[in-house]
């Protein structure tokens, strides 16, 4: 007989700071061909975050070789759906029936306990766990669903599988307010999900800005108080040269003088006490009125830009104008220097939608006029459903203009509907953990708090006890350009054709046949190389390209490394610090020396232990601010020719986590080319270096 050593060895191959549950392992031997292969079998329970046994589950082991690893997440896979058979690595295979069929598997009893026997031990094992059919308050996947495992190296204790909850379908929503009478999450109110859209100068008392000490920049530096936008001292922007094929920003955008165009309109900021305003004033037509819009809210200020969301004469919904990228205590900050004019302070967003070529449909003529945006255009419309919590869209009866409203919470931001109801018009803890009221419920029910009827902590999605997919998925529904299915005209919004926003915890499959037409950005928003998108929202399609979704030892998710509750001081709420090489944020999975990595990979060892990981592994590729000059090869001037010479880092980074190569912007003008590694963060050191012919 093998000695006891052989039986209970110490799990220490996985995740250096992760815990798993113990396992109880006994071992047997079996020959497979020629070759002596040693199983085991394991038993353990699955359980709610309470630690109440789920009956009747379905607890599936998944050799980690049988994951597809290799099949590449490329952008056309995406959209046209190839890649919907290994974009949910342990799920895809559990619901092939052929496939499952083949897996060692059993079901919970009553008691939660299960026993699978006989896997091998030279096999790393993933377990994903399936709620019975009749279980209509568990979502599969589980919290050790993301760690792969050896079978012959695990304690006597047993596997322990902890389970999220489904909130009911008659689940309705709460608002924060109600959340904060049991959970002490207050640190919530500094992260930016809640502080996104305001009242200018006002914050609820779910809104601490402390972190983001520019936030008010915009309004405290550019709108000076008056009685009339023609007062000295107001600032005033120029309007010059529509280009009728560029995205949203149509306009440059100067201020105090003019850039040396055509000045189609002039734009004032202004506000007299609490009340802040923008007079649009025609430089083409003299007869055409001035136009005075009320700054209802703003939109951003933690990280590269903010918003301003006015209203229109006779409507009720607010409209996107002007957006101010010159936050001073950030990466990306905005210069009137730059050649390009989407990079300066101040970038026109909107501006087109308030301006008309008139009757001789013809824009810079002595008839256009001042007009207002098209009625579908409301924030309300276009972007409310992934930054209200509980939305709901619909058509104003009387001005037709898509409307949405949040759920009340007596610290909501605003009434969006017009009601004088405050609404969580943020991204509140019910926009993770599903609607609340059936939580809330059996929480205060009257009896014993662990009495045999009572279900304390259900009905709400936990979703670290979700598979890493699903987690993911999460946030991918708003990180993510998509087209959703609505009927009232909302476009990259992933309202299904009953305009219901996807609530937390579904498949990614679902979601994609619910939620979406279009299931990713289309393929003349991403670069050259066809991988990383140059716009906004990219975060969840970059992850699904990663080697962190789809690998044989760890499925990482986005909760992994972001702490979604506010109680982090790092940027972006990460666990840990990204400046710090030897911070737990990288190394807590990959243990690398830096310096020799650096060494191993570039043939130099540059900064050492000062490299940042983050550095070469997410370039900044994307953009929503005005992002900085990177490598240059000669003084910038400000003028077009900039563009031969100067390369740009932009404010988003990619979660590909590769490392692009100078061949990814090769005969590209290098004003216009992906950023990279070399040419991006490398350029506060190399400025002058000759750009090498050949990789």
């Amino acid at each position: 007989m093998l000695p006891n050593k052989y039986y209970f060895n110490i799990f220490v191959s996985i995740l250096l700071a992760v815990p798993l549950c113990g396992f109880f392992a006994f071992q047997t031997s079996a020959v497979i061909g020629t070759h002596a292969a040693k199983r085991v079998g394991v038993k353990g329970i699955v359980t709610d975050s309470h630690n109440r046994p789920v009956a009747g589950a379905k607890v599936y082991l998944i050799e980690s070789s049988l994951l597809d690893t290799t099949s590449p997440m490329t952008a056309v896979g995406i959209l046209n759906g190839t890649t919907e058979a290994f974009d949910e690595p342990l799920e895809d295979i559990v619901r092939n029936p052929a496939r499952a069929a083949l897996l060692p598997q059993a079901t919970t009893t009553k008691n939660g306990r299960f026993s699978i026997p006989r896997i091998f031990t030279a096999s790393k094992y993933y377990t994903f766990v399936q709620p019975a059919v009749s279980d209509t308050e568990h979502l599969p996947g589980g919290d050790l669903s993301r760690y792969s495992f050896y079978p012959n190296a695990l304690t006597r204790s047993g596997l322990h599988i902890h389970m999220s909850w489904r909130p009911p379908d008659s689940a309705t929503y709460i608002g924060t307010s109600s959340c904060y009478s049991c959970h002490l999450f207050q640190d919530y109110s500094k992260h930016a999900h809640q502080l996104g859209i305001q009242v200018p100068g006002q914050r609820t008392a779910h809104q601490d800005t402390s972190r983001f000490p520019t936030w008010d920049e915009f309004l405290t530096s550019y709108f000076a108080e008056a009685t009339s936008y023609t007062d000295s001292g107001v600032k005033v922007l120029y309007y010059e040269d529509y280009n009728a094929a560029a995205s949203f920003d149509k306009f440059k955008v100067y201020q105090d003088i003019s850039g040396g165009g055509t000045v189609y309109l002039k734009a004032y900021l202004w506000k007299t006490g609490t009340a802040y305003k923008v007079t649009l004033e025609n430089q083409l037509n003299p007869n055409d009125a001035p136009l005075t819009l009320n700054v209802k809210l703003t939109y951003g200020g933690a990280f590269y830009r903010q918003l301003l969301l006015v209203d229109a004469p006779g409507r009720n919904g607010r409209y996107p104008f002007l957006q101010y990228q010159g936050l001073t205590d950030q990466r990306s900050s905005g210069d009137d220097t730059y050649y390009d004019t989407t990079r300066h302070v101040f970038r026109d967003y909107g501006g087109a939608t308030f301006f008309s070529a008139g009757l001789d449909n013809t824009f810079g003529t002595a008839d256009d006029v001042l007009t207002l945006p098209p009625v579908t255009e409301t924030f309300e419309g276009q972007c409310a459903s992934c930054h209200f919590t509980g939305v709901q869209l619909y058509k104003d009866s009387a001005t037709h203009e898509l409307m949405a409203t949040a759920v009340p919470d007596d610290n909501g931001a605003y009434s969006p509907d017009n009601s004088g109801i405050p609404q969580e018009v943020n991204v509140g803890c019910e926009s993770c953990h599903g609607p609340g009221s059936k939580h809330r419920e059996e929480s205060f029910r009257e009896g014993p708090i662990f009495g045999p009827k009572r279900k304390l902590g259900s009905n709400i999605v936990q979703p670290a006890y979700l598979s890493n997919d699903r987690a993911s998925g999460i946030c991918g529904q708003c990180h993510e350009q998509v087209t959703g299915k609505s009927q009232l005209g909302a476009r990259e919004i992933p309202l299904d054709s009953n305009e219901q926003f996807p609530r937390p915890g579904i498949s990614r499959a679902e979601f994609l046949t619910k939620h979406t037409t279009r299931k990713s950005f289309a393929l003349n928003q991403l670069w050259p190389d066809q991988t990383h998108p140059y716009d906004h929202r990219s975060q969840y399609s970059t992850w699904l390209k990663s080697k962190h979704a789809r690998n044989d030892r760890i499925l990482v998710a986005c909760d992994d490394c972001h702490n979604s509750h506010g109680d982090s001081t790092f940027i972006r709420g990460l666990t840990d610090n990204p400046k710090d090489s030897n911070s737990r944020l990288c190394q807590r999975c990959h243990a690398i020396d830096v310096t020799s990595h650096s060494t191993e990979r570039a043939q130099d060892p540059m900064l050492g232990k000062a490299m940042k990981c983050v550095d070469c592994h997410m370039a900044r590729t994307a953009r929503s601010g005005a992002g900085n000059q990177g490598l240059r090869y000669a003084e910038p001037t400000g003028n077009a020719t900039d563009a031969d010479f100067l390369y740009w880092e932009n404010d988003l980074v990619s979660h590909v986590m590769d490392v692009p190569r100078k061949t990814a912007v090769a005969g590209v003008q290098r004003g216009a080319a992906m950023p990279v590694p070399y040419y991006k963060s490398c350029g506060s050191c190399h400025l002058n270096t000759p750009v090498p012919t050949k990789p």
